[in-house]
């Protein structure tokens, strides 16, 4: 499949389960930092401008709207044939969001083969947010609640979570939320193959 999107455990086994989610992804180029969002141009042309003073940059979407493989952490088991090079051709898959704690070799979802894409998704939203910008709706819709002790009381904000969330997943990429970076919005849905 040609159009691909990598997803992390628990965004996969959501996914699955049927909801529609809301995924937050930085842009790979950030705009000037005084540069704002003017448009989303999403129907013919796939991109979004920033503009400071009359100045604009243009940016291409990085997932337009339209239908996606799920790349996600996988292993294989047994090998059923292989090519003139000995690599897999057909093999027996499985996917660690399906809780699977088999003793196996867990592989980065980059390196996730065609054929062992099984689930399947539909962008139906795409726009840009600085992630300071990203509402408590956001942050539930991203999956994120808040931690609460035994006695009902929060112990940990929904803020909070998002921000550990957030640095796990993109900190040492470059883009720590204390910078506030710019984001791909996503509104995803899956669909059934």
């Amino acid at each position: 499949m040609k159009n691909t999107i990598i997803l992390t455990d628990d965004e996969a086994l959501r996914l699955k389960s049927g909801d529609t989610m809301t995924l937050f992804r930085p842009l790979g180029e950030q705009p000037p930092d005084d540069y704002e969002l003017s448009a989303t141009y999403t129907e013919e042309a796939f991109y979004v401008t920033f503009e400071l003073m009359g100045v604009g940059i243009t940016i291409p979407l990085q997932y337009p709207v339209g239908e996606y493989g799920i790349r996600e952490t996988w292993a294989y088991d047994r090998i059923l044939e292989e090519d003139e090079h000995y690599k897999p051709v057909k093999a027996t898959y499985f996917y660690k969001s399906d809780g699977l704690n088999q003793d196996v070799d867990w592989y980065s979802p980059a390196t996730m083969p065609s054929d062992a894409i099984r689930g399947h998704l539909i962008v139906l939203e795409d726009t840009a947010k600085r992630v300071q910008n990203i509402s408590i709706n956001d942050i539930r819709a991203e999956g994120v609640c808040d931690t609460r002790n035994a006695q009902n009381e929060i112990v940990e904000t929904y803020e909070e979570k998002w921000i550990q969330l957030w640095d796990s997943l993109n900190a040492k990429r470059g883009y720590p939320y204390e910078k506030n970076p710019w984001n791909w919005v996503l509104e995803l849905s899956g669909i059934e193959k």
